[in-house]
């Protein structure tokens, strides 16, 4: 370390030459002429295991103290722990003191028969053990109050925790949030000559922007304003995807249109809903008499495939248009095909295991939320902003890993399908 003292280089060539040595010395002692020079032989055995021991401890704390001398020296991080970087600095200041009458006398036999020395070594040792000890527990404070953080390693963490500066958290984000790339910081003016920076959306990787209703303040500890963004994540989640059920209900215009003007989580939940509604619709339609109402609405479903192909066919779609119109058609393929399923089956009640085992999405009014049912579970809606991640193509394999899991879930199991 050019400025901060010397450490120790690769002691492959000592430790092969104690090994040697070693075995030298017990031929020596397994002689039937050792008998004049068993003392000195025994006093160079003892010599020997002192220097091994001795090598062994002290690269033991030299690779503790590198891996701390990162953390504490010139990093922020001082300011968080101040009490654990004072007792590193005596450790530094003793362990560096060592290695510079090290460097004075390059011999090894003189370096590690000093008496005292492992024992020496030892007690630094433990005193960076404390340290990092401490310094786990610091993290652990942290992630216990943003879990995400669990996902980071320690290194990555505190290079979060010690910078000052918040966008040092944007290269972590994709490890924390599935899909997601970054946030969109802005500058905000308090007064004339005071300003902040805020968080005011989050950017897929595919660059779709979903924008936070509210402004996150990047002020204070990070761990407590990332709380907060995540809640503002699900609070704007929620918030457009209400708005995209709502709007498809209210404005009378084509449902291309209406797919266009949201992000592609919003434009999926809402279209679950809305199918989930029609679905029922039906059903009380067929109660009334309409026979004919599922081969109507099976039709219906074909004419939406067939707007959305249509469109997808046009050249004036941005990548991203692309990618959300291809993912609702390969959901609107599947419930298209189910709604033929129901027809050819002749499925003509809502209480039929058919249309009860169907993952259905509804938008509770009591409760103003969104509500998953499959048979007997019932799960709410998470709100957790994903992208544009796509969707595989559903199949009969699919729907069925989908309702045992949502079973297993109910009955407070766990699934883990590969």
């Amino acid at each position: 370390a050019e400025d901060r003292g010397f450490i120790l280089g690769p002691i492959d060539e000592i430790n092969q030459a104690l090994e040697d040595n070693t075995m030298s010395l017990q031929s020596m002692a397994a002689s039937q002429f050792i008998g004049p020079f068993l003392s000195t032989v025994q006093k160079w055995e003892k010599s020997l295991q002192t220097i091994s021991e001795v090598i062994e401890a002290w690269m033991e704390l030299q690779r503790r103290w590198l891996y701390l001398e990162g953390i504490f020296v010139g990093g922020d991080i001082r300011m968080q722990l101040p009490e654990e970087a004072r007792k590193f600095d005596d450790i530094d200041n003793a362990f560096r003191r060592h290695m510079m009458d090290t460097s004075k006398r390059l011999n090894v036999y003189e370096c590690c028969t000093i008496p005292g020395r492992r024992d020496l070594f030892l007690g630094l040792i433990d005193g960076l053990e404390r340290c990092q000890k401490s310094l786990t527990d610091y993290l652990n404070s942290k992630r216990m109050i943003f879990p995400r953080f669990n996902f980071l390693s320690d290194e990555e963490l505190l290079g979060i925790l010690g910078s000052s500066d918040p966008r040092a958290i944007q290269e972590h984000i994709g490890k924390m949030f599935d899909n997601l790339d970054k946030f969109r910081f802005d500058t905000e003016h308090i007064t004339e000559t005071e300003e902040r920076l805020v968080a005011t959306a989050f950017i897929s990787c595919e660059k779709e922007i979903m924008e936070f209703r509210d402004k996150v303040s990047t002020e204070g500890k990070i761990e407590e304003w990332m709380v907060v963004a995540l809640e503002e994540m699900r609070k704007s989640n929620r918030y457009l995807t209400k708005k995209a059920v709502y709007d498809y209900g209210t404005q009378n215009r084509p449902r291309t249109e209406w797919i266009l003007d949201f992000q592609g989580m919003m434009i999926l939940a809402a279209n679950q809903i809305w199918w989930t509604a029609e679905v029922e619709n039906v059903f009380k339609k067929i109660r009334a008499g309409s026979k004919r109402a599922m081969k109507e609405y099976l039709q219906q479903l074909n004419n939406q495939l067939d707007e959305v192909v249509t469109l997808m066919g046009g050249d004036s779609l941005t990548n991203n248009d692309r990618k959300k119109l291809d993912t609702v058609l390969t959901v609107d393929v599947h419930i298209r095909d189910i709604i033929d399923d129901f027809v050819k089956d002749s499925i003509m009640n809502a209480t039929e295991f058919e249309w009860e085992s169907q993952l259905r999405f509804y938008w509770v009014h009591d409760l103003d939320n969104v509500w998953v049912n499959q048979c007997t579970g019932k799960f709410e809606y998470g709100y957790e902003y994903m992208g544009l991640n796509g969707r595989l193509v559903i199949t009969p394999l699919t729907d069925r890993i989908y309702l045992t899991i949502t079973q297993a879930l109910s009955m407070h199991l766990g699934g883990a399908p590969a």
